[in-house]
């Protein structure tokens, strides 16, 4: 298995020989799995700083959509 100590680089948890049926296989865990060249990785979790600034990114996303909708309606 391949590692980051930062968590950054996925794990490749088998070298080759991935199959689609063989990865609908797997457990239903919470992980993130990914078949990449035949190889199967595990890709980190996100960080909670990284679950924080998408939460506020989707916040103001949202809030833009809102006020560009808004917009749109003071022009009918």
């Amino acid at each position: 298995m391949e590692s980051d100590k930062k968590g950054q680089i996925p794990l490749t948890i088998k070298e080759s020989g991935w199959t689609v049926e063989e990865y609908l296989q797997l457990p239903e865990d919470g992980n993130q799995y990914e078949i990449v060249g035949g190889k199967l990785e595990l890709r980190p979790s996100p960080t909670t700083t990284q679950t924080v600034k998408s939460e506020k990114a989707r916040q103001v996303m949202t809030k833009t959509e809102e006020v560009f909708e808004w917009l749109q309606s003071l022009r009918k």
